[in-house]
């Protein structure tokens, strides 16, 4: 396991493996050790993924924040490239300062960071995946 600054606590969003109340529980698990410690007013939950369900975990509060991926997005880009290629075309370049094709990921939060990019629930909620 991979250690964590106290009040950071980094999940996966599971809920196309075990369902949205499995996800509710591991974050759950996690809080609970953090007010075993006595910081459950310091606790921040982040996730990863960007499904519709996490989202709305982000609107509630549950989760401070979700580093949103777009499937879709990646998916639309993929069968472009490889249709270019089949017309001859040339693959995709390097994102700059990158080694690979960056298709994006931004951060979905109630509130603003200061030099990040903040998409709103609301926003994000146009884009994602799964109910």
């Amino acid at each position: 396991r991979r250690p964590h600054r106290d009040g950071e606590l980094p999940v996966r969003e599971p809920e196309h493996q075990r369902g949205v109340r499995d996800q509710r529980a591991g974050r759950g698990r996690r809080v609970q050790r953090a007010e075993g410690r006595g910081k459950q007013s310091q606790v921040a939950v982040y996730a990863i993924d960007g499904s519709c369900s996490g989202l709305k975990l982000v609107s509630s509060g549950e989760f401070t924040a979700d580093a949103v991926q777009y499937p879709g997005k990646m998916a639309a880009l993929g069968v472009d490239s490889i249709a270019k290629l089949a017309r001859g075309g040339s693959k995709p370049s390097v994102t700059q300062g990158k080694d690979f094709f960056d298709t994006g990921t931004a951060l979905v939060a109630l509130k603003g960071y200061s030099g990040v990019t903040v998409q709103s629930p609301t926003d994000a909620a146009s884009a994602c995946w799964g109910s």
